[in-house]
């Protein structure tokens, strides 16, 4: 049975909420329609039996008090097509980071109250990458849980948020898709090895897509932290 864990949704009210504040792309792609059926139309003519569903779009866009609600209105979303087809569909969560703290929250519901399959992270949230200390209370509770944490690239925009065609690369002619995607996932990797995160919180089953990026390249032997 074949099991598609990089399945992308966009909810209708996260492209709303994304078009009403200037967002029209995502790594330099235009942010597609997108519905549910089309989704199961594509799986049954690829022979994919069931697709985990994540929406792994940087939140920050919004003020900071309206990202738990989204997150949370996304994760309903993808609970409903999770209960209306069963058989088909899971999802992994969204999470309100950087706020650390909501994060926790809508992990601990999602996971144990909604039927998530795990979480979806962003290779940095607002510039805060994957491994940063400040996220290891969210690594504990992923960890008690020997949850998924499928971790999706993005660009690095520090506390901005990438708008532009092609914010968050330095060629502006290559879209941050085709380059940086790889680049920032290997920077959360290499900071997760730094700071043992694996050694730290071993039950959490981290995935990474887009062929483990350009980490098959950076030995794990020069992300070793050492003294001079």
């Amino acid at each position: 049975m074949t099991i598609d864990i990089h399945h992308h949704m966009l909810p209708p009210s996260l492209v709303t909420a994304l078009n009403e504040h200037g967002v029209k792309a995502g790594g330099g792609e235009p942010l597609p329609a997108w519905q549910p059926e089309a989704s199961l139309d594509i799986m049954d003519r690829s022979h994919i039996a069931r697709a985990i569903l994540s929406a792994p779009i940087p939140l920050h866009f919004l003020e900071p008090a309206a990202v738990p609600p989204m997150a949370a209105e996304i994760n309903r979303f993808a609970q409903d097509c999770a209960r209306h087809w069963p058989d088909r569909f899971g999802y992994f969560a969204s999470l309100p980071l950087p706020d650390v703290d909501a994060a926790v929250a809508e992990a601990v519901s999602a996971l144990d109250d909604h039927g998530a399959s795990g979480v979806a992270l962003l290779s940095n949230h607002a510039g805060i990458y994957q491994g940063d200390q400040r996220l290891d209370p969210l690594y504990e509770e992923l960890n008690k849980r020997h949850a998924v944490a499928f971790v999706h690239p993005t660009v690095f925009t520090s506390g901005g948020y990438p708008t532009g065609a092609a914010d968050g690369s330095p060629i502006p002619t290559i879209q941050p898709s085709q380059l940086e995607f790889g680049f920032d996932s290997t920077r959360a990797v290499a900071n997760l090895l730094f700071n043992q995160v694996d050694r730290r919180f071993p039950n959490i089953r981290f995935v990474f897509t887009h062929s483990a990026t350009c980490v098959p390249g950076a030995s794990p032997v020069s992300c070793t932290p050492h003294s001079v």
